[in-house]
């Protein structure tokens, strides 16, 4: 998992950004210098951004940064991996979480809050 120190080191230090995105992929990507980097995201103005890869255990996320966050939680991966991981976020107490990805073929996006459940397929 790459982008979350740099939020958690924000969080402690009292800033709260009001959203984060997720990015579930496959692979590592090559290059995370410069300004791909996701833990320099805040440092440059970006909003913050978790990339979170195959080799990355669901259940093992420290993903206590989230807390209180809308998460937008985007798969790359199979559905399976997505809910996954979203039920992972369920563990920190997003304030909201969007999450959108592939299942059988169908595009899907699914809006939590802690009144509200809905899915759509796209």
């Amino acid at each position: 998992m790459i982008g979350h120190q740099s939020l958690l080191a924000a969080r402690m230090a009292g800033k709260m950004p009001r959203c984060v995105s997720i990015y579930l992929l496959q692979d590592r990507p090559d290059d995370l210098g410069g300004i791909c980097s996701p833990e320099k995201s805040l440092e440059l103005g970006y909003l913050p951004s978790i990339l979170v890869t195959a080799n990355d255990v669901p259940d093992a996320l420290d993903l206590r940064c989230v807390r209180g966050m809308l998460v937008m939680l985007h798969s790359a991966v199979s559905w399976s991996r997505c809910v996954s991981v979203f039920d992972r976020l369920m563990d920190f107490d997003p304030a909201q979480v969007v999450a959108t990805g592939v299942r059988d073929g169908a595009r899907v996006m699914v809006e939590w809050t802690p009144e509200t459940f809905k899915e759509t397929t796209l």
